[in-house]
């Protein structure tokens, strides 16, 4: 199944050239050539976001000498996810932003990998017999519960903003377009910010480590998207 974006980019004439080597980048390029509003590196700025914040702002939660810091962000990245969906609601220009912002923060935010590495730690450690079950049912079911308890509490607040969307698709195409170019802008600052942030706190190793998390993460994203497109 193609990623929610991809529903919002329409397809050009432009193509890759013939003698571009690699497969995989052609992929990434042809992918870049038919996403017209933008959407695929707005997702890729979100998720060097989300990468930044685990980084900088998320603090070390223990519950009971456990790390629960990974549940906390699958947990509240589920709602941030729910309450997102309803915040598209609002039109054209929530949409797009709602839609990238799932598709690259909360995605980069939330980790499910943790859960199956951490259900397997619980499991090794044998704080319980059942523990690593108890823990994977929880994380697995708590989600959707989340992500629910959001999108409700999302719909409630943007009821009164709701906006009648009646443009065509074309008019939608390019309020979309200015909205992503806009958020962009706003988002590699807030990610410079970041990156200084990240050397006044740690120094030059500090915001090495985050550069590299950051460009990884960016990679991820496009890598991902060529895959599964």
């Amino acid at each position: 199944r193609q990623p929610p974006w991809r529903e919002m980019s329409t397809k050009t004439e432009a193509k890759a050239p013939a003698n571009f080597t690699s497969r995989l980048a052609r992929k990434v390029l042809e992918s870049r050539q038919d996403d017209k509003v933008g959407m695929l590196w707005t997702v890729c700025l979100f998720a060097a976001l989300a990468e930044c914040v685990n980084t900088l702002v998320m603090p070390l939660l223990v519950f009971r000498g456990v790390d629960a810091t990974g549940t906390f962000c699958n947990f509240s990245g589920a709602w941030l996810g729910g309450f997102a969906l309803a915040c598209g609601n609002l039109g054209p220009r929530c949409d797009a932003l709602s839609t990238a912002f799932r598709g690259g923060f909360v995605a980069a935010y939330t980790s499910f990998i943790h859960v199956v590495e951490h259900s397997v730690a619980l499991h090794c450690g044998r704080k319980a017999d059942s523990a690593s079950l108890v823990y994977l049912a929880f994380s697995l079911i708590g989600g959707p519960v989340f992500f629910q308890i959001g999108h409700r509490m999302g719909t409630r607040v943007f009821r009164l903003g709701n906006e009648a969307s009646n443009k065509a698709s074309t008019d939608s195409a390019e309020v979309s377009s200015a909205t992503l170019a806009r958020a962009r802008y706003i988002l590699h600052a807030l990610i410079v910010v970041a990156l200084s942030c990240a050397a006044a706190q740690h120094g030059k190793e500090g915001v090495a480590e985050l550069t590299v998390g950051v460009l990884l993460t960016i990679a991820a994203c496009q890598v991902g998207d060529a895959v599964t497109g």
